[in-house]
This record gives structure tokens, sequence and C-alpha cells, in this order.
């Protein structure tokens, strides 16, 4: 049985089944968006993403999602971010 696309992005056919979230994700990798001024503040205070992870007692993993704009965070999270890297967290947040 056939199952009818809803829309293809780029050429990959989507189903009905398929979960958003992961069209999102995948959207996201096609056209590389970043939390861009989140990374360079990691990289301007000399630290790597394990360290930052760290710092903010969560798994590497979840950093990583977070710098790559999959997941948002908490607000104590985006709080002691804000208190790493001396930058306002609404530009830390900021996706480009």
């Amino acid at each position: 049985m056939a199952v009818a696309c809803e829309y293809s992005i780029k050429g990959k056919p989507q189903n009905s089944k398929t979960n958003m979230w992961a069209k999102m994700r995948w959207y996201r990798r096609e056209v590389g968006a970043i939390r861009k001024n989140l990374k360079e503040a990691r990289q301007r205070a000399g630290m790597t993403q394990q360290q930052m992870a760290d710092e903010l007692e969560i798994s590497l993993r979840y950093y990583q999602n977070i710098e790559t704009g999959d997941r948002t965070g908490d607000f104590s999270l985006w709080d002691t971010l804000e208190d790493i890297t001396g930058i306002h967290q609404r530009v830390l947040r900021e996706i480009s």
C-alpha cells in the first residue's frame, strides 16, 4: 500500500506519519541553523562544549542540542549561560 505524500522538502517526500520534530531537525541540519552567538561566546570563554555542559551540570548531548537550536533549555540554564559568558541571554538565544 502506497502512502500519499503530504509535501516534499528538497526532493525528500514526507508522509503524514513523519514526526514534525524530525522534519524540523532535518531542515536545521540542511540550512545549518545554529545559535552562532552562543557558540562564539563559548569559544571566547575558552571552553569546549564538554566544559560548558559540565559547568551547567547537563549532558554533552543536551548542550549540543541547545547550541544547534534543536532544544531550548530552561530559564535557569540561560541565566547560568549569561553569567558564564557575560552576554545577555536574548542575544545568546538567537538562531542564525
